[in-house]
């Protein structure tokens, strides 16, 4: 009789221990649902990195070589203003500094400014900047054909996808509710 009971305790707890997991699961679900409708004002992530080039030139101002450097950052806050993650071509760096990034994203253009050549990377920018380096609007941040920049203001372009958080989600949550 005492076994009987046991067993009624143990479903007993382990259907409340379903249900649970499920409300938890079904919570989770319905707060990533929503959050993912909800516009996220001034939290815009980019990632930001740079390659620049400089040219070296000796006395007699010839040119002696060049020399590349990767400057990898991470992601980073886009500052107010700037609205679009891009993946920017080569430009000139003389080019770079007459554009909103560079007065709007003094910590990133530290890293540029310096520099005597050329600048390509990724990096928050306004739309007038896009405007002006004939950025292109893609789905995802990658280089575009044709020398042409692509930007970007979805959670896929800049590596903060909702939608990859909710889909393990779902899965768990049938598997629940399956047995």
């Amino acid at each position: 009789h005492h076994w009987i009971q046991d067993q009624v305790v143990r479903i007993v707890w382990l259907f409340g221990l379903n249900l649970w997991i499920i409300a938890v699961m079904l919570t989770l679900l319905v707060v990533l649902v929503f959050s993912s409708f909800v516009p996220e004002v001034n939290s815009l992530k980019c990632m930001h990195n740079a390659t620049v080039s400089d040219i070296f030139y000796e006395d007699h101002g010839f040119s002696t070589g060049s020399a590349d450097f990767l400057i990898p950052i991470g992601i980073l806050n886009c500052n107010p203003g700037l609205d679009r993650c891009v993946v920017f071509h080569q430009m000139l760096v003389t080019d770079y500094m007459n554009l909103d990034v560079a007065t709007k994203d003094p910590d990133y253009t530290n890293h540029i400014k310096n520099h005597n050549y050329k600048v390509s990377g990724r990096a928050c920018m306004s739309e007038s900047d896009c405007n002006k380096i004939k950025a292109q609007k893609a789905d995802i941040c990658i280089r575009s054909v044709g020398g042409q920049s692509c930007y970007c203001t979805t959670g896929a372009c800049n590596g903060i996808d909702k939608l990859s958080l909710l889909i393990p989600l779902i899965s768990i949550l049938v598997y629940f509710l399956s047995n």
